[in-house]
């Protein structure tokens, strides 16, 4: 059975599929040294719960 769990930004992604892992904390912190601010939740300018607007 697949779940889906919907999610506004990547970083939420990671915290989902990384739960239990005992290297979450340190792998999303490597990622956010290595993309600068692109997992930071308030890039992209939508809130969270909210719909990005169409292009």
């Amino acid at each position: 059975m697949v779940e889906i769990i919907p999610v506004s930004h990547i970083s939420e992604v990671l915290e989902v599929a990384l739960t239990g892992e005992s290297e979450k904390d340190s792998l999303i912190n490597r990622l956010k040294d290595i993309t600068g601010h692109a997992l930071d939740r308030k890039v992209g300018g939508t809130q969270p719960g909210s719909s990005p607007s169409p292009q």
